[in-house]
C-alpha cells in the first residue's frame, strides 16, 4: 500500500518528483532509492531484489553450494574445499523470525491479565490453556479458560484465550498457553529470588517450559500485565524502582527460558489510561498512573525483546473502572494476537 502523503500530489511543483523505475508511480525524489542496477525505486518496491543484487546473491549461493567431493580421477578421491563463504546476504536486512511451531503463550499480572467479562468470543478447541492463581499457586487448572465470574470452567472469556484462538486460526495449529494471575500483587512482590509472587510462578512455568520441550516450542511470547497495583495513592513510594523491579522479573524469566534454550518475547499490557483515579489512599492516583505507564514505555525501549501494547480506547466498566465488560477482553486479545504474529512467518 503506497503512502499518498509521500506520493506527489495534485498541483505541487514537479521540480522535486521522479518515477519509481519498476512501478512508475510518481514520488517525490527524496523518497526514492537508486539501487545497485542504478534505477530509482519507491518504498513498495526498494524491498524487492533488483537484477544485480538478485544476481549476486545467485553468485554466492553458488559458491558456498559448490561440490566437494570430485573424482575418482586417478584412484583416489580428489577433494575440493571450497573457501568460506557468508552465503546470500540479503541488502535489505534479515528476514522475520522463521517458526517451525507457533509460539506458547504465557500470561503473568494482575486483574487486568485475568479479567473476563462473560460475552463470549471465539473458542478454538486447538487452544490448551493451563492456569494457577495466587490463592491455589500449588493447583494447575484447565485446559479452560480461568473462570472469574462463574464456577463454571469455560463460562467466561479472557484475554488469553481470545489471544491463542486467533494465533490459532492465524497460524491453523495447536497452540498452548500457560498462566500465572496473582490478583493486587504491587511489582516488588514479583522481584527475584524472594518476592512471594515469583517464588509461586517457578512451579507453574517450569512446568509449561517441559509442555514447550515435549512440543518442539522454541519460542514463547511472555504477556505481562502488571502496574495498576503500584497506582495507589498509598504505595508510590514503590514508584522510584518500578521500572528496575519489572526489569529484574524479566531477567529472571529470561534466565530461565535461556537454560531450556527457548526464546522469550515479552509484550507488556500497558496499565489502563481510563482506570478511575481519586483521592482515597486505595484509589489509583493520576500522577502514579501517568508514570506507571512511561516506565512501562521506557522499559521496553531499554530491552531488545520487550514491547507494549496499549488500549487507550478501552474504558472499563463502572463501578471500579478497572474490570472489563461488554466484550472489552475479545478485543484486546484480538489485537494482542495479530501483534503477536506480525513479529512470525511460519517456514
Amino acid at each position: 500500500m503506497r503512502t499518498i502523503g509521500r506520493r506527489l500530489r495534485d498541483g505541487e511543483r514537479p521540480g522535486r518528483v521522479a518515477l519509481c523505475s519498476y512501478c512508475g508511480v510518481a514520488w517525490h525524489r527524496s523518497k526514492l532509492v537508486r539501487d545497485a542496477s542504478g534505477n530509482l525505486a519507491c518504498p513498495d518496491d526498494a524491498r524487492g531484489l533488483d537484477v544485480v543484487s538478485l544476481s549476486e546473491g545467485n553468485a554466492r549461493m553458488m559458491r558456498s553450494q559448490a561440490p566437494r567431493d570430485i573424482g575418482p580421477t586417478d584412484g583416489s578421491s580428489d577433494i575440493f574445499i571450497s573457501p568460506p563463504d557468508p552465503g546470500f546476504v540479503n541488502p535489505n536486512g534479515p528476514p522475520p523470525p522463521t517458526l517451525t511451531l507457533v509460539p506458547g503463550l504465557w500470561f503473568s499480572g494482575q486483574s487486568n491479565s485475568g479479567n473476563q467479562d462473560a460475552v463470549p468470543g471465539t473458542f478454538n478447541p486447538r487452544v490448551s490453556v493451563t492456569w494457577t492463581d495466587s490463592y491455589t499457586p500449588l493447583v494447575s487448572h484447565g485446559p479452560s479458560p480461568q473462570a472469574l465470574h462463574s464456577n463454571v470452567a469455560g463460562s467466561d472469556h479472557s484475554w488469553d484465550w481470545q489471544c491463542a484462538s486467533d494465533l490459532a486460526s492465524h497460524y491453523n495449529s495447536n497452540i498452548f498457553v500457560g498462566k500465572y494471575w496473582a490478583d493486587g500483587t504491587s511489582v516488588d512482590l514479583w522481584v527475584p529470588p524472594g518476592g512471594p509472587a515469583w517464588t509461586q510462578l517457578l512451579g507453574p512455568i517450569r512446568a509449561f517450559i517441559a509442555r514447550c520441550r515435549a512440543a518442539g516450542v522454541k519460542n514463547v511470547e511472555f504477556v505481562w500485565c502488571q502496574g495498576e497495583s503500584n497506582t495507589p495513592n498509598n504505595v508510590a513510594f514503590l514508584l522510584p524502582t518500578y521500572q528496575s523491579d519489572t526489569n529484574s522479573v524479566f531477567n529472571g524469566i529470561k534466565a530461565i527460558f535461556d537454560s531450556e534454550f527457548i526464546s522469550v518475547h515479552f509484550t507488556i499490557i500497558k496499565t489502563n489510561i481510563n482506570i478511575v483515579t481519586g483521592p482515597n489512599p486505595t484509589d489509583p492516583s493520576a500522577a502514579s498512573l501517568t508514570f506507571v505507564r512511561a516506565a512501562q514505555d521506557a522499559l521496553a525501549l531499554a530491552r531488545s525483546d520487550t514491547a507494549t501494547i496499549d488500549f487507550p480506547d478501552i474504558v472499563p466498566a463502572s463501578p471500579g473502572a478497572v474490570h472489563y465488560i461488554n466484550g472489552q477482553t475479545n478485543v484486546g486479545g484480538a489485537r494482542l494476537a495479530a501483534a503477536i504474529a506480525a513479529r512470525y512467518v511460519i517456514a
